[in-house]
């Protein structure tokens, strides 16, 4: 148990080194694929709810090393609740590494969180602090505005209308269509900025 901790301990480490590196200019990720902006409806044998999610893969030489990493930005339906996934991966042969994060693994704490509060409560993560170092840099760039050629907001049937009409989902859908992924990227915490589009 005591070797888990410390593990995880190491990992947050690496982590938060990465992070400051991205955040001091001194590591520049490169944006090599784009998962665009999509809804995904609940799974009921999973019981996982609907939610909004756009992801982005990055690769950066690190210390004369490859990396790859793989962020993605959620929103829960209907909940609202924004989260984000990451997983670092350094595919050395003798030196392999990959560390996963995402927000809500930290249950008690999360689950206790209002939508409102998350970003307060995360913004030391160094989940958190990457995807605001990185996304705004690499939202406008090849992988990602190529994607607009095929994209659909919603790839599957049978989403239940009262889903489909939620105002979270309305507004991704609009800033979808419209383009507007750094907004998406605002609203995953900034609710007051989130309200005002959905009355817009």
């Amino acid at each position: 148990m005591m070797t888990d901790e410390l593990w995880r301990e190491e990992e947050k480490k690496t982590l938060e080194r990465i992070a400051k590196l991205t955040e001091l200019g001194k590591v520049k990720w490169e944006c090599v694929e784009y998962n665009p902006l999509c809804f995904m409806n609940e799974d009921k044998v999973d019981e996982t709810s609907a939610y909004l999610c756009q992801m982005f893969t990055l690769t950066a030489e690190i210390g004369g090393m490859p990396y790859e990493l793989e962020i993605a930005e959620y929103i829960t339906v209907p909940d609202g609740k924004g989260d984000i996934a990451l997983t670092l991966t350094r595919d050395v042969p003798d030196d392999f590494m990959k560390i996963d994060s995402i927000l809500s693994s930290d249950v008690d704490e999360y689950e206790n969180c209002e939508p409102s509060e998350i970003g307060k409560r995360y913004k030391d993560d160094p989940a958190m602090r990457l995807t605001e170092a990185i996304v705004p840099v690499v939202i406008e760039s090849e992988a990602v505005q190529d994607t607009f050629e095929w994209a659909r907001f919603i790839n599957e049937n049978g989403i239940a209308d009262e889903i489909l009409n939620h105002p979270v989902v309305r507004l991704a859908e609009k800033l979808f269509n419209k383009h507007r992924l750094l907004d998406y990227h605002r609203i995953l915490f900034d609710i007051p900025y989130r309200e005002k589009l959905i009355s817009e």
